[in-house]
Protein backbone atom coordinates (compact mmCIF):
# COMPACT_ATOMS: atom_id res chain seq x y z
CA UNK A 1 0.00 0.00 0.00
CA UNK A 2 1.03 3.55 -0.70
CA UNK A 3 -0.27 6.23 1.19
CA UNK A 4 0.01 10.14 2.15
CA UNK A 5 -2.18 12.94 3.95
CA UNK A 6 -1.73 16.78 4.04
CA UNK A 7 -3.77 17.92 6.61
CA UNK A 8 -5.32 21.32 6.48
CA UNK A 9 -3.16 24.83 8.63
CA UNK A 10 -4.72 25.88 11.49
CA UNK A 11 -7.19 28.67 11.09
CA UNK A 12 -6.64 28.35 7.10
CA UNK A 13 -9.37 27.68 5.04
CA UNK A 14 -7.75 24.51 2.65
CA UNK A 15 -8.38 21.20 4.00
CA UNK A 16 -6.32 18.14 2.75
CA UNK A 17 -6.24 15.39 0.28
CA UNK A 18 -4.87 11.70 0.80
CA UNK A 19 -4.44 8.81 -1.46
CA UNK A 20 -4.09 5.61 -1.40
CA UNK A 21 -3.37 2.53 -3.65
CA UNK A 22 -3.65 -1.09 -3.02
CA UNK A 23 -2.67 -3.91 -5.03
CA UNK A 24 -2.84 -7.64 -3.75
CA UNK A 25 -0.98 -11.57 -5.37
CA UNK A 26 -4.76 -12.25 -7.03
CA UNK A 27 -4.42 -9.09 -9.35
CA UNK A 28 -7.06 -7.05 -7.43
CA UNK A 29 -6.25 -2.95 -6.93
CA UNK A 30 -7.69 0.21 -5.57
CA UNK A 31 -5.96 3.35 -6.30
CA UNK A 32 -8.30 6.31 -4.09
CA UNK A 33 -8.35 9.90 -3.91
CA UNK A 34 -10.03 11.21 -0.69
CA UNK A 35 -10.46 14.89 -0.43
CA UNK A 36 -12.89 17.33 1.80
CA UNK A 37 -11.14 20.48 0.03
CA UNK A 38 -11.50 23.16 2.69
CA UNK A 39 -10.71 22.96 6.20
CA UNK A 40 -14.32 21.35 7.30
CA UNK A 41 -15.94 20.66 4.05
CA UNK A 42 -20.05 21.96 3.07
CA UNK A 43 -19.39 21.90 7.05
CA UNK A 44 -22.11 19.11 7.35
CA UNK A 45 -21.09 16.05 9.17
CA UNK A 46 -23.66 12.72 8.73
CA UNK A 47 -25.26 12.13 11.83
CA UNK A 48 -25.32 7.77 11.29
CA UNK A 49 -21.63 7.32 9.74
CA UNK A 50 -19.92 10.27 11.60
CA UNK A 51 -18.80 10.93 7.82
CA UNK A 52 -17.65 14.63 6.69
CA UNK A 53 -19.20 15.71 3.28
CA UNK A 54 -16.96 17.32 1.26
CA UNK A 55 -16.91 20.48 -1.09
CA UNK A 56 -15.65 19.58 -4.04
CA UNK A 57 -18.67 20.80 -5.95
CA UNK A 58 -16.87 24.39 -5.57
CA UNK A 59 -15.38 23.09 -8.92
CA UNK A 60 -18.31 23.10 -10.95
CA UNK A 61 -20.97 25.96 -12.10
CA UNK A 62 -24.44 26.22 -12.93
CA UNK A 63 -23.49 28.98 -15.46
CA UNK A 64 -24.22 26.67 -19.07
CA UNK A 65 -21.86 29.38 -20.92
CA UNK A 66 -18.36 28.21 -18.42
CA UNK A 67 -16.87 24.88 -19.61
CA UNK A 68 -17.55 23.37 -16.27
CA UNK A 69 -20.80 23.88 -15.84
CA UNK A 70 -23.04 20.90 -14.74
CA UNK A 71 -25.87 19.58 -17.14
CA UNK A 72 -27.36 16.34 -18.17
CA UNK A 73 -24.90 14.09 -20.61
CA UNK A 74 -21.83 16.37 -19.41
CA UNK A 75 -18.51 15.30 -18.17
CA UNK A 76 -17.07 17.76 -16.42
CA UNK A 77 -13.42 18.28 -15.60
CA UNK A 78 -12.53 17.30 -11.98
CA UNK A 79 -8.91 17.11 -10.20
CA UNK A 80 -9.74 13.89 -8.28
CA UNK A 81 -8.24 11.55 -10.70
CA UNK A 82 -7.28 8.21 -9.35
CA UNK A 83 -5.54 6.16 -12.24
CA UNK A 84 -5.50 1.98 -12.91
CA UNK A 85 -3.27 1.26 -15.81
CA UNK A 86 -4.41 -1.94 -17.52
CA UNK A 87 -1.62 -4.15 -19.65
CA UNK A 88 -4.29 -6.63 -21.52
CA UNK A 89 -6.86 -7.12 -19.08
CA UNK A 90 -4.28 -7.41 -16.07
CA UNK A 91 -3.16 -4.29 -13.75
CA UNK A 92 0.12 -2.53 -14.48
CA UNK A 93 -0.26 0.69 -12.59
CA UNK A 94 -2.05 2.15 -10.23
CA UNK A 95 -1.43 5.85 -8.84
CA UNK A 96 -3.09 8.83 -7.15
CA UNK A 97 -1.78 12.12 -6.55
CA UNK A 98 -2.76 14.96 -3.98
CA UNK A 99 -2.59 18.75 -5.57
CA UNK A 100 -5.68 20.11 -6.51
CA UNK A 101 -5.91 21.56 -10.16
CA UNK A 102 -2.45 19.74 -10.79
CA UNK A 103 -3.42 16.42 -10.21
CA UNK A 104 -4.47 15.59 -14.06
CA UNK A 105 -1.11 17.21 -14.51
CA UNK A 106 1.09 15.06 -12.63
CA UNK A 107 -0.99 12.45 -13.42
CA UNK A 108 -0.20 12.69 -17.25
CA UNK A 109 3.62 13.27 -16.76
CA UNK A 110 4.38 10.31 -14.44
CA UNK A 111 2.26 8.03 -17.03
CA UNK A 112 4.62 10.05 -19.99
CA UNK A 113 7.60 8.66 -17.79
CA UNK A 114 6.39 5.16 -17.14
CA UNK A 115 4.58 4.28 -20.42
CA UNK A 116 6.65 6.65 -23.35
CA UNK A 117 9.67 6.58 -22.10
CA UNK A 118 10.08 3.47 -20.41
CA UNK A 119 11.29 4.86 -16.79
CA UNK A 120 12.35 3.46 -13.81
CA UNK A 121 9.38 3.30 -10.77
CA UNK A 122 11.39 6.12 -8.39
CA UNK A 123 12.96 7.97 -11.62
CA UNK A 124 10.25 8.57 -13.14
CA UNK A 125 8.49 10.19 -9.35
CA UNK A 126 11.45 12.00 -9.34
CA UNK A 127 11.49 13.32 -12.24
CA UNK A 128 11.22 17.49 -12.42
CA UNK A 129 7.59 18.45 -13.41
CA UNK A 130 5.66 21.41 -14.95
CA UNK A 131 2.90 23.16 -13.80
CA UNK A 132 0.62 25.84 -13.25
CA UNK A 133 -0.44 28.20 -10.77
CA UNK A 134 -3.92 29.56 -9.98
CA UNK A 135 -3.62 32.79 -12.34
CA UNK A 136 -2.34 29.82 -15.06
CA UNK A 137 1.56 30.72 -15.38
CA UNK A 138 3.93 28.08 -15.89
CA UNK A 139 5.84 26.52 -13.27
CA UNK A 140 8.93 24.65 -13.79
CA UNK A 141 10.46 22.38 -11.06
CA UNK A 142 14.36 22.47 -10.17
CA UNK A 143 15.85 19.94 -12.63
CA UNK A 144 14.88 21.06 -16.06
CA UNK A 145 17.63 22.28 -18.44
CA UNK A 146 18.54 25.79 -18.94
CA UNK A 147 17.89 25.64 -22.62
CA UNK A 148 14.02 24.43 -21.75
CA UNK A 149 13.33 28.03 -19.75
CA UNK A 150 15.04 29.49 -22.95
CA UNK A 151 12.89 27.87 -25.62
CA UNK A 152 9.76 28.68 -23.96
CA UNK A 153 10.24 32.37 -23.08
CA UNK A 154 10.78 32.36 -27.05
CA UNK A 155 7.85 30.87 -27.21
CA UNK A 156 6.16 34.00 -25.00
CA UNK A 157 5.87 31.67 -21.95
CA UNK A 158 7.71 33.30 -18.69
CA UNK A 159 8.44 29.52 -16.87
CA UNK A 160 8.61 30.52 -13.18
CA UNK A 161 11.04 28.59 -10.94
CA UNK A 162 9.28 27.23 -8.02
CA UNK A 163 9.40 24.24 -5.66
CA UNK A 164 6.79 22.49 -2.95
CA UNK A 165 4.47 20.15 -3.74
CA UNK A 166 1.51 22.23 -3.75
CA UNK A 167 1.32 22.67 -7.24
CA UNK A 168 3.44 19.70 -8.55
CA UNK A 169 1.69 16.79 -6.46
CA UNK A 170 2.57 13.95 -4.70
CA UNK A 171 2.53 10.41 -6.51
CA UNK A 172 1.88 7.24 -4.75
CA UNK A 173 2.37 4.18 -7.33
CA UNK A 174 2.47 0.48 -7.35
CA UNK A 175 3.49 -1.00 -10.64
CA UNK A 176 2.75 -4.75 -11.44
CA UNK A 177 5.78 -6.54 -13.10
CA UNK A 178 4.37 -9.05 -15.70
CA UNK A 179 5.72 -11.53 -13.32
CA UNK A 180 3.18 -10.59 -11.20
CA UNK A 181 5.82 -9.13 -8.78
CA UNK A 182 4.16 -5.77 -6.94
CA UNK A 183 6.51 -2.64 -6.63
CA UNK A 184 5.73 0.44 -4.61
CA UNK A 185 6.82 4.01 -4.38
CA UNK A 186 6.26 6.80 -2.83
CA UNK A 187 7.13 10.56 -3.73
CA UNK A 188 9.49 12.89 -1.63
CA UNK A 189 7.97 16.14 -2.37
CA UNK A 190 4.72 15.42 0.80
CA UNK A 191 5.14 13.00 3.54
CA UNK A 192 4.03 9.30 2.15
CA UNK A 193 5.21 5.72 2.37
CA UNK A 194 4.96 2.61 0.46
CA UNK A 195 4.69 -0.75 2.43
CA UNK A 196 4.72 -4.03 1.59
CA UNK A 197 2.57 -6.63 3.48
Amino acid sequence: AVANGAPGRAGGGRGGTSCIVVADAAGNGLSLVQSVFHQFGCAVLDPGSGILLNNRMMGFTNDPLLPNAVAPGKRPSHTLNPVLVLDDDRLRYLLATPGGPSQTMTNVQLLTNLVDRGMELTAAIDAPRWSVDLDGGLLLEAGFDADVRARLAALGFDAAPSAGALFFGSMKVIEVLPNGVLCGAADTRREACAVGA
